[in-house]
């Protein structure tokens, strides 16, 4: 992890803060941010984000005028945290800097995502092992839904220090985890996410996940 930690420190050290000390050379984080949590209800709602960076997810909110939202940032690097601590204050926000696995969060959360967070090789590190127990804790962590966007591998072109995974795989660890899954691979020709749903339930009368039908109650009736 320190390489890991060096490698983002040197980006901060140059760029500051910017989408390309996170990795992203064309920004867009809002766009990902839509497409992690686009049937998520925020209002009101916990949120964990692992790998926060400058915590840019508390802008998301607060510009679609997400109401009475308690947002959680989780980040390896000191620079990123400092840095998130100064832009966003207020008794709802709390940024915490340490390895997600070795964090022991007091609560458990409404929902998670992780934006871009696995998408750099470390040595020694197995890249798809770290993606899948991250997984699983941010699912035991969180009680409604957890997102992750990711580098994909059905490219032409990848960077040597990029980890590009296959969505198979990591569709197979959601699978594994819960039946209401859903990938996307339909906003950057370079990326997709996956979305995975806590509660999988359904009623045998209507075939339809529970969570749906709480969304959308006439579909019971029809």
């Amino acid at each position: 992890m320190e390489l890991l930690i060096e490698y983002y420190q040197e980006l901060y050290s140059k760029y500051g803060y910017s989408p390309k000390s996170l990795g992203w050379d064309k920004g867009k984080q809002f766009l990902r941010f839509h497409q992690l949590t686009s049937e998520f209800k925020l209002n009101g709602a916990s949120v964990l984000d692992v790998g926060c960076g400058f915590g840019d997810f508390v802008k998301y909110l607060q510009v679609n005028q997400i109401e009475e939202f308690r947002y959680t940032g989780v980040d390896l690097v000191e620079g990123f945290i400092k840095e998130a601590r100064k832009i966003y204050a207020g008794d709802y926000v709390q940024f915490y800097q340490e390895n997600f696995l070795a964090f022991e969060a007091k609560e458990g959360f409404d929902y998670g995502i992780a934006s871009g967070t696995f998408n750099v090789k470390i040595e020694g590190l197995d890249g798809y092992d770290n993606i899948e127990r991250n997984l699983k804790k941010m699912y035991q962590l969180c009680s409604k839904a957890v997102s992750i966007d990711l580098l994909t591998s059905r490219v032409d072109y990848t960077h040597p220090h990029n980890f590009n995974s296959d969505p198979l795989k990591i569709l197979e660890m959601a699978y594994g985890l819960s039946k209401s899954v859903v990938l996307r691979n339909n906003y950057f020709p370079f990326e997709f996410s996956i979305t995975i749903y806590k509660d999988d339930s359904f009623r045998k009368e209507t075939t339809v996940f529970s969570e749906v039908e709480r969304s959308f109650a006439w579909l019971g009736n029809k």
